[in-house]
């Protein structure tokens, strides 16, 4: 199975026994472009893979829901280190005073063609994309007396089907073509600072560029859905939407007793708690299933989930802590970059066994005490849909949140 989305991964052993890891391919995530001349006909439209969240997004996220402070790991755009308590990234920038972006959708060149003049080389900056980019080859700005490119504002779509658009079109005013060949999302941080947290080469399919000439349009979107077999839910893309705005339109996002609620997560990194207490069993990783038999009830995944089926309570199932994993590097192979948490689960009947059917991450929302699904995954045992957890023995489960960089081969 290839996946070049982000991606669940669930790890779970009985302690003392064999592990078993399930990798699911969480969220559709393509970026379109589409490139219209001064009439406004398309005259070419192409959908790419998304392949390239850079390390900084996982930095991010990793201290956002865990608390887990990375200092010296998220780089900015001026290649200095960010705030250690980064936890949310704006990119709906509005069009730029003076045509120079600070955030929101960049595009650049990495392949110098002719027509192209005055460009600006990042140090440190090669063609290929790799985890510790943070900013583009080159990126197009007013950089002459006639301007090159007309940023327009970089605005963001959610909706309750659980799409998650993000778009900006360019008007390129020079009187000779510019050559676009990679695209960068750079976010502002709460601590107004600019991060790069994606990266992207394409091309016309012929070139190593698309080419737009005077007074074209190349308008460039992210979309990002999740499915029916997603391990994360609606939620997950809600709680970006509200993260890329900036906190200025907040989701309505489903918690787990059903009710809709326009939750800001973004206004303080305490607002959101993955880190559950030990015996908490309202957030952190969480388990359901049943006790004493198998189940006879429907366990299966769906983007719109918003609970576990039957979710296990402390009655049969000590819940431990909830502990971050990776605090000292993300990165987890070189193919993509990850944060994770992890937690042990004790059956504590001296007669029944526990039968555990699916896993799920839920957030805490501080102020509320709200509680909300951002990813579910099922759990399966040897030729059965479950695992067998018997009296006395240790379930201990990780889930981490993927982020690969360009297309990678996964298996189990």
């Amino acid at each position: 199975m290839k996946s070049h989305a982000p991606i669940s991964i669930l790890e779970y052993e009985i302690v003392g026994e064999n592990k078993k890891r399930i990798i699911s391919p969480s969220i559709k995530a393509e970026i379109e472009l589409k490139l219209s001349n001064p009439k406004g006909k398309v005259v070419f439209n192409k959908k790419i893979p998304f392949r390239s969240f850079v390390s900084n997004f996982a930095y991010m996220l990793n201290y956002a829901f865990t608390g887990t402070s990375l200092s010296n790991k998220i780089k900015t755009t001026a290649n200095t280190n960010a705030t250690a308590t980064t936890h949310t990234a704006d990119v709906k920038e509005g069009i730029p005073v003076g045509n120079v972006p600070y955030y929101g959708i960049w595009i650049g060149n990495v392949t110098n063609n002719s027509g192209i003049s005055g460009l600006d080389q990042n140090a440190n900056m090669g063609s290929d994309i790799a985890f510790a980019d943070y900013n583009l080859n080159t990126l197009f700005t007013d950089i002459v007396v006639v301007t090159d490119v007309v940023y327009q504002a970089t605005t963001i779509t959610f909706n309750s089907n659980g799409y998650l658009n993000i778009n900006r079109a360019y008007i390129n005013s020079r009187t000779t073509s510019v050559y676009v060949s990679e695209i960068g999302l750079v976010g502002k941080t709460n601590n107004n600072e600019y991060i790069l947290l994606a990266r992207d080469r394409f091309t016309d399919g012929i070139n190593s560029y698309v080419e737009v000439p005077a007074d074209y349009v190349l308008d460039i979107s992210y979309k990002f859905s999740v499915s029916a077999v997603s391990g994360f839910v609606k939620n997950f893309l809600g709680y970006l939407s509200s993260e890329f705005n900036g906190g200025d339109s907040i989701a309505s996002l489903q918690d787990q007793a059903g009710g809709y609620y326009t939750v800001d997560f973004t206004a303080a990194r305490t607002q959101k708690d993955l880190m559950a207490a030990a015996s908490e069993n309202n957030y952190g990783l969480l388990l359901g299933g049943s006790v004493g038999t198998s189940s006879s009830g429907s366990f299966s995944l769906s983007a719109n989930s918003f609970k576990l089926t039957n979710k296990l309570t402390n009655t049969y199932l000590i819940h431990g802590t909830t502990i971050a994993l990776n605090t000292s590097d993300l990165t987890f192979t070189s193919n993509y970059s990850m944060f994770g948490v992890k937690r042990d689960f004790t059956n504590v009947s001296d007669t029944d066994a526990v039968y555990v059917y699916e896993a799920g991450l839920f957030v805490k929302h501080t102020t509320t005490a709200k509680y909300y699904m951002m990813s579910r995954l099922l759990t399966t045992g040897s030729g059965v849909p479950y695992l067998i957890l018997q009296p006395g023995k240790i379930l201990r489960i990780k889930y981490y949140l993927a982020f690969p960089l360009d297309e990678i081969q996964v298996v189990n």
